[in-house]
Protein backbone atom coordinates (compact mmCIF):
# COMPACT_ATOMS: atom_id res chain seq x y z
CA UNK A 1 0.00 0.00 0.00
CA UNK A 2 1.08 3.51 -1.19
CA UNK A 3 1.99 6.04 1.57
CA UNK A 4 -0.92 8.66 2.19
CA UNK A 5 -0.81 11.93 -0.09
CA UNK A 6 -0.02 15.12 1.39
CA UNK A 7 -3.45 16.50 -0.50
CA UNK A 8 -5.95 14.75 -2.14
CA UNK A 9 -8.91 16.13 -4.39
CA UNK A 10 -13.05 16.12 -5.10
CA UNK A 11 -14.12 16.70 -7.82
CA UNK A 12 -17.82 18.34 -7.85
CA UNK A 13 -20.18 20.48 -10.04
CA UNK A 14 -21.16 23.27 -8.74
CA UNK A 15 -24.61 23.55 -7.20
CA UNK A 16 -26.46 24.42 -4.09
CA UNK A 17 -25.57 21.43 -2.44
CA UNK A 18 -21.89 21.69 -3.15
CA UNK A 19 -22.26 25.00 -1.84
CA UNK A 20 -23.91 23.98 1.46
CA UNK A 21 -20.92 21.63 1.77
CA UNK A 22 -17.59 24.02 1.42
CA UNK A 23 -19.79 26.34 3.81
CA UNK A 24 -21.01 23.93 6.32
CA UNK A 25 -17.28 21.97 6.04
CA UNK A 26 -19.44 18.75 5.44
CA UNK A 27 -18.64 15.88 2.34
CA UNK A 28 -21.19 13.40 1.16
CA UNK A 29 -20.10 9.42 2.36
CA UNK A 30 -21.91 7.74 -1.15
CA UNK A 31 -24.12 5.30 -1.36
CA UNK A 32 -22.21 2.35 -3.26
CA UNK A 33 -24.78 1.29 -4.63
CA UNK A 34 -25.23 4.45 -6.52
CA UNK A 35 -21.88 4.31 -8.34
CA UNK A 36 -21.80 4.69 -11.58
CA UNK A 37 -19.79 1.73 -11.73
CA UNK A 38 -22.27 -1.20 -10.98
CA UNK A 39 -19.50 -3.57 -10.36
CA UNK A 40 -17.84 -1.37 -7.63
CA UNK A 41 -18.35 -2.89 -4.09
CA UNK A 42 -19.91 -5.89 -5.43
CA UNK A 43 -17.81 -8.85 -4.69
CA UNK A 44 -18.74 -12.45 -5.94
CA UNK A 45 -18.62 -15.20 -3.52
CA UNK A 46 -17.51 -18.30 -4.61
CA UNK A 47 -17.95 -21.62 -2.99
CA UNK A 48 -15.28 -23.64 -2.37
CA UNK A 49 -16.51 -25.78 0.44
CA UNK A 50 -18.70 -28.77 1.15
CA UNK A 51 -22.55 -28.45 1.49
CA UNK A 52 -22.34 -29.20 5.07
CA UNK A 53 -19.92 -26.83 5.75
CA UNK A 54 -21.73 -23.99 3.20
CA UNK A 55 -24.68 -24.43 5.43
CA UNK A 56 -22.62 -24.17 8.37
CA UNK A 57 -21.30 -20.63 6.99
CA UNK A 58 -25.04 -19.56 6.16
CA UNK A 59 -26.06 -20.34 9.71
CA UNK A 60 -23.51 -18.46 11.87
CA UNK A 61 -23.02 -15.93 8.94
CA UNK A 62 -27.58 -15.60 9.15
CA UNK A 63 -27.31 -16.10 13.20
CA UNK A 64 -24.51 -13.33 13.99
CA UNK A 65 -26.93 -10.67 11.93
CA UNK A 66 -30.06 -11.53 13.58
CA UNK A 67 -28.71 -12.03 17.02
CA UNK A 68 -27.84 -8.31 16.66
CA UNK A 69 -31.29 -7.04 15.18
CA UNK A 70 -32.86 -8.92 18.58
CA UNK A 71 -30.63 -7.26 20.94
CA UNK A 72 -31.16 -4.16 19.69
CA UNK A 73 -35.13 -4.88 19.88
CA UNK A 74 -35.50 -6.24 23.21
CA UNK A 75 -33.32 -3.41 24.23
CA UNK A 76 -36.08 -0.71 23.34
CA UNK A 77 -38.77 -3.22 24.96
CA UNK A 78 -36.65 -2.79 28.01
CA UNK A 79 -36.05 -6.81 28.22
CA UNK A 80 -33.79 -7.24 31.52
CA UNK A 81 -30.21 -6.68 30.31
CA UNK A 82 -28.99 -9.72 32.01
CA UNK A 83 -31.58 -12.07 30.23
CA UNK A 84 -31.03 -9.73 26.78
CA UNK A 85 -27.82 -12.10 25.51
CA UNK A 86 -29.18 -15.08 25.96
CA UNK A 87 -33.21 -14.30 24.87
CA UNK A 88 -31.70 -12.76 21.52
CA UNK A 89 -29.53 -15.54 21.10
CA UNK A 90 -32.47 -18.26 21.34
CA UNK A 91 -34.54 -15.98 19.30
CA UNK A 92 -32.00 -15.63 16.48
CA UNK A 93 -31.58 -19.36 16.65
CA UNK A 94 -35.20 -20.42 15.94
CA UNK A 95 -35.03 -18.16 13.15
CA UNK A 96 -31.74 -19.51 11.57
CA UNK A 97 -33.59 -23.45 12.10
CA UNK A 98 -36.36 -22.25 10.09
CA UNK A 99 -35.30 -20.37 7.53
CA UNK A 100 -32.44 -23.73 6.97
CA UNK A 101 -36.16 -26.06 7.49
CA UNK A 102 -37.75 -24.05 4.32
CA UNK A 103 -34.39 -23.99 2.17
CA UNK A 104 -34.59 -27.82 3.02
CA UNK A 105 -38.21 -28.54 2.11
CA UNK A 106 -38.13 -26.14 -1.04
CA UNK A 107 -35.16 -28.57 -2.35
CA UNK A 108 -37.39 -31.45 -1.99
CA UNK A 109 -39.06 -31.23 -5.42
CA UNK A 110 -35.68 -31.65 -7.21
CA UNK A 111 -33.70 -34.98 -7.32
CA UNK A 112 -30.41 -35.20 -5.85
CA UNK A 113 -27.89 -33.72 -7.47
CA UNK A 114 -29.84 -31.04 -8.21
CA UNK A 115 -31.20 -30.65 -4.49
CA UNK A 116 -27.26 -30.19 -4.09
CA UNK A 117 -27.06 -27.65 -6.49
CA UNK A 118 -30.52 -25.58 -5.53
CA UNK A 119 -29.15 -25.65 -2.01
CA UNK A 120 -25.57 -24.46 -2.43
CA UNK A 121 -27.07 -21.66 -5.04
CA UNK A 122 -29.30 -20.94 -2.33
CA UNK A 123 -26.62 -20.76 0.55
CA UNK A 124 -24.34 -18.67 -1.43
CA UNK A 125 -26.66 -16.10 -2.39
CA UNK A 126 -27.74 -15.09 0.84
CA UNK A 127 -24.21 -15.12 1.76
CA UNK A 128 -23.46 -13.23 -0.61
CA UNK A 129 -26.08 -10.40 0.14
CA UNK A 130 -25.06 -10.22 3.95
CA UNK A 131 -21.57 -9.97 3.17
CA UNK A 132 -22.70 -6.75 0.81
CA UNK A 133 -24.75 -5.47 3.60
CA UNK A 134 -22.36 -6.34 6.40
CA UNK A 135 -19.41 -3.99 4.70
CA UNK A 136 -21.22 -1.68 3.30
CA UNK A 137 -20.59 1.71 3.86
CA UNK A 138 -20.68 5.36 2.58
CA UNK A 139 -17.61 6.59 0.58
CA UNK A 140 -16.25 9.98 0.32
CA UNK A 141 -14.19 8.96 -3.56
CA UNK A 142 -10.79 11.45 -3.62
CA UNK A 143 -8.13 11.43 -6.33
CA UNK A 144 -4.54 12.43 -5.67
CA UNK A 145 -5.28 14.39 -8.86
CA UNK A 146 -5.95 17.48 -9.54
CA UNK A 147 -5.69 18.05 -13.37
CA UNK A 148 -6.97 15.10 -15.34
CA UNK A 149 -9.07 16.51 -17.85
CA UNK A 150 -11.44 13.39 -18.00
CA UNK A 151 -12.01 13.66 -14.16
CA UNK A 152 -12.93 16.82 -14.60
CA UNK A 153 -15.09 16.54 -17.70
CA UNK A 154 -16.91 13.39 -15.97
CA UNK A 155 -17.07 14.56 -12.41
CA UNK A 156 -17.02 18.35 -12.78
CA UNK A 157 -19.99 19.37 -15.36
CA UNK A 158 -17.81 19.47 -18.37
CA UNK A 159 -14.60 21.33 -17.06
CA UNK A 160 -17.62 24.05 -15.45
CA UNK A 161 -17.47 22.95 -12.21
CA UNK A 162 -14.78 23.01 -9.73
CA UNK A 163 -12.16 20.51 -7.24
CA UNK A 164 -11.31 20.91 -3.62
CA UNK A 165 -8.04 20.24 -2.52
CA UNK A 166 -7.97 18.78 0.90
CA UNK A 167 -5.12 18.90 3.16
CA UNK A 168 -4.38 15.36 4.57
CA UNK A 169 -1.52 15.60 7.03
CA UNK A 170 -3.83 15.65 9.82
CA UNK A 171 -5.64 12.35 8.70
CA UNK A 172 -4.82 9.33 10.15
CA UNK A 173 -3.60 6.92 8.14
CA UNK A 174 -5.26 4.53 8.63
CA UNK A 175 -8.84 6.09 8.08
CA UNK A 176 -8.09 7.04 4.25
CA UNK A 177 -7.11 4.27 1.85
CA UNK A 178 -6.07 3.52 -1.35
CA UNK A 179 -8.49 1.62 -4.26
CA UNK A 180 -6.81 -1.36 -5.68
CA UNK A 181 -6.95 -1.71 -9.69
CA UNK A 182 -7.85 -4.88 -11.24
CA UNK A 183 -7.59 -6.82 -8.65
CA UNK A 184 -10.25 -10.09 -8.03
CA UNK A 185 -13.65 -9.94 -6.90
CA UNK A 186 -13.89 -13.49 -5.87
CA UNK A 187 -14.30 -14.25 -1.99
CA UNK A 188 -14.44 -17.54 -1.68
CA UNK A 189 -16.52 -19.27 1.13
CA UNK A 190 -13.63 -20.58 3.07
CA UNK A 191 -12.56 -17.28 3.63
CA UNK A 192 -15.88 -15.81 5.09
CA UNK A 193 -16.18 -18.62 7.46
CA UNK A 194 -12.28 -17.94 8.77
CA UNK A 195 -13.04 -14.86 9.44
CA UNK A 196 -16.67 -15.67 10.94
CA UNK A 197 -14.35 -17.80 13.40
CA UNK A 198 -11.88 -14.97 13.64
CA UNK A 199 -13.95 -11.60 13.32
CA UNK A 200 -10.56 -9.35 13.24
CA UNK A 201 -9.13 -10.55 10.49
CA UNK A 202 -11.27 -8.74 8.07
CA UNK A 203 -8.60 -7.03 5.93
CA UNK A 204 -8.99 -9.02 2.95
CA UNK A 205 -12.96 -9.36 2.66
CA UNK A 206 -12.79 -5.27 3.13
CA UNK A 207 -10.54 -5.29 0.54
CA UNK A 208 -12.62 -6.64 -1.98
CA UNK A 209 -15.73 -4.79 -0.94
CA UNK A 210 -14.85 -1.71 -0.67
CA UNK A 211 -11.20 -1.17 -2.46
CA UNK A 212 -11.28 -3.18 -5.75
CA UNK A 213 -12.35 -1.95 -8.94
CA UNK A 214 -11.64 -2.23 -12.55
CA UNK A 215 -8.05 -1.57 -14.25
CA UNK A 216 -10.09 0.34 -16.50
CA UNK A 217 -10.24 3.34 -13.84
CA UNK A 218 -6.79 3.07 -12.81
CA UNK A 219 -6.92 6.88 -14.61
CA UNK A 220 -8.49 8.51 -11.47
CA UNK A 221 -6.10 7.60 -8.81
CA UNK A 222 -8.53 7.09 -6.59
CA UNK A 223 -8.08 6.99 -2.54
CA UNK A 224 -11.05 6.80 -0.21
CA UNK A 225 -12.18 7.69 2.84
CA UNK A 226 -15.18 6.01 5.00
CA UNK A 227 -18.20 6.85 7.08
CA UNK A 228 -22.20 6.49 7.57
CA UNK A 229 -24.23 7.05 4.39
CA UNK A 230 -25.45 10.84 3.76
CA UNK A 231 -23.73 14.10 5.03
CA UNK A 232 -20.99 13.95 7.42
CA UNK A 233 -18.42 16.43 8.91
CA UNK A 234 -15.56 16.78 6.44
CA UNK A 235 -12.54 14.52 8.08
CA UNK A 236 -9.51 16.70 5.96
CA UNK A 237 -9.89 20.36 6.19
CA UNK A 238 -9.59 22.59 2.80
CA UNK A 239 -6.84 23.77 1.45
CA UNK A 240 -7.92 25.43 -1.57
CA UNK A 241 -10.55 25.40 -4.43
CA UNK A 242 -9.80 24.88 -8.25
CA UNK A 243 -12.01 26.20 -10.72
CA UNK A 244 -12.86 24.50 -13.97
CA UNK A 245 -11.02 25.71 -17.02
CA UNK A 246 -14.62 26.90 -17.98
CA UNK A 247 -15.70 27.86 -14.88
CA UNK A 248 -17.66 30.99 -15.15
CA UNK A 249 -17.14 34.24 -13.66
CA UNK A 250 -20.12 34.19 -11.51
CA UNK A 251 -19.71 30.77 -9.96
CA UNK A 252 -15.63 31.83 -8.83
CA UNK A 253 -17.46 35.25 -7.81
CA UNK A 254 -19.92 33.16 -5.61
CA UNK A 255 -17.96 30.68 -4.28
CA UNK A 256 -15.02 32.67 -2.99
CA UNK A 257 -17.43 34.95 -1.16
CA UNK A 258 -18.72 32.23 0.38
CA UNK A 259 -15.82 30.80 1.52
CA UNK A 260 -14.37 34.06 2.35
CA UNK A 261 -16.70 35.11 4.83
CA UNK A 262 -15.14 33.70 7.96
CA UNK A 263 -11.72 34.41 7.24
CA UNK A 264 -10.90 31.49 6.17
CA UNK A 265 -6.96 31.37 4.68
CA UNK A 266 -7.94 29.79 1.25
CA UNK A 267 -6.00 29.80 -1.87
CA UNK A 268 -8.30 30.22 -5.08
CA UNK A 269 -7.22 28.45 -8.59
CA UNK A 270 -8.57 28.05 -11.90
CA UNK A 271 -7.56 25.80 -14.49
CA UNK A 272 -5.35 26.60 -17.98
CA UNK A 273 -4.54 25.46 -20.63
CA UNK A 274 -1.36 27.15 -22.52
CA UNK A 275 0.76 26.05 -25.79
CA UNK A 276 -0.26 23.66 -28.41
CA UNK A 277 -0.87 20.64 -25.91
CA UNK A 278 -3.63 19.17 -23.75
CA UNK A 279 -1.92 19.86 -20.62
CA UNK A 280 -3.89 22.12 -17.83
CA UNK A 281 -2.30 23.37 -15.66
CA UNK A 282 -3.47 25.47 -12.49
CA UNK A 283 -3.06 29.31 -11.93
CA UNK A 284 -3.52 31.22 -8.63
CA UNK A 285 -6.63 33.64 -8.76
CA UNK A 286 -7.29 36.89 -6.16
CA UNK A 287 -10.62 37.53 -4.50
CA UNK A 288 -9.76 41.24 -5.09
CA UNK A 289 -9.88 41.10 -8.78
CA UNK A 290 -13.37 39.72 -9.02
CA UNK A 291 -14.72 41.43 -6.31
CA UNK A 292 -13.97 44.25 -7.75
CA UNK A 293 -15.31 43.71 -10.43
CA UNK A 294 -18.72 42.07 -9.66
CA UNK A 295 -21.07 42.41 -8.89
CA UNK A 296 -21.63 44.22 -12.55
CA UNK A 297 -23.19 47.61 -11.89
CA UNK A 298 -24.85 49.56 -14.60
CA UNK A 299 -25.17 52.92 -15.31
CA UNK A 300 -27.69 55.04 -15.74
CA UNK A 301 -27.07 55.47 -20.02
CA UNK A 302 -26.89 51.73 -20.32
CA UNK A 303 -30.18 50.95 -18.85
CA UNK A 304 -31.73 53.55 -20.96
CA UNK A 305 -29.76 51.76 -24.26
CA UNK A 306 -30.87 48.33 -23.41
CA UNK A 307 -34.36 49.68 -22.91
CA UNK A 308 -34.28 51.23 -26.37
CA UNK A 309 -33.63 48.17 -28.03
CA UNK A 310 -36.40 46.18 -26.50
Amino acid sequence: MAHKPVHLYKYLTFSENTLNLLCMLQVYYADPSQFNDPLDCRPIIVNDLELADLREVYSKLILRKAEKQFTRSLRKLKFPKEKTAQRAYLLANSEVEQALSDFEYSATEFETKQRSDYLEKRYRGVIQDEIVNTFKKGVLCLSRKFDSPLMWSHYANQHKGLCIEYDMRSVKDEHVQEVIYGGSREILTSEINEWLDNPENDTRIKQVCLLTKSGEWRYESEWRIFGPIGLGNSLPPIKSVIFGFKCPDVTIYTVMRAMMSDNRKLKFWKMANEGVGFELKRKLIYPGDYFSNMPYIYSDSEIDTALSDL
